[in-house]
């Protein structure tokens, strides 16, 4: 069962534009995971540039993974959430542990980072790219974000090419 559900994980990334040279973020609060590692050795192997966001404090806890590898060590970079190995930070009086977790919110800012440093890389290259802008904003219209997403449609098709 556990190869089975190795191969659908590899498969997935098989049906997505993605291309040699191409970039890939791989999130895994602890790296351990095989699910990750599975999609940052099948990226490899596509020649993509795997990213991992992960919290390098558990890279002392032993590998899930049958190769002993974790995401950590198959990524061409390795951007370090510093969650603690728990994970929730937030403590609650009368209560032996913390709660909420901290890994998500942490990839997530981290995320937006490089979506902002990516934009201005490009827009220094005279590149813009149009951006998605919710139609809850009084001057954007749904009409506005299906032109967002055809423009999206067409480059993905395109880079399948």
């Amino acid at each position: 069962m556990a190869r089975a559900h190795r191969e659908i994980r590899r498969k997935i990334p098989d049906h997505q534009p993605l291309n040699p040279g191409d970039s890939i973020i791989i999130y895994g609060h602890s790296g351990r995971n095989a699910s990750g590692l599975d999609a940052a050795l099948h990226a490899k192997k596509r020649g993509l540039f795997a990213v991992a966001i992960t919290s390098k404090n558990n890279l002392d806890k032993p590998a899930s993974h049958s190769s002993g590898k974790r995401l950590a060590d198959a990524a061409d970079v390795v951007i370090d959430t510093t969650s603690p190995i728990e994970d929730a930070i937030v403590p609650v009086k009368g209560w032996s542990g913390p709660v909420a977790g901290s890994s998500t919110e942490l990839a997530m800012i981290m995320t937006h980072e490089l979506i902002a440093r990516t934009a201005q890389k490009l827009a220094d290259r005279g590149i813009e790219l149009p951006t998605f802008a919710s139609p809850t904003i009084e001057s954007v219209t749904l009409h506005d974000t299906d032109v967002i997403y055809g423009i999206y449609r067409e480059t993905m098709i395109e880079a399948q090419r």
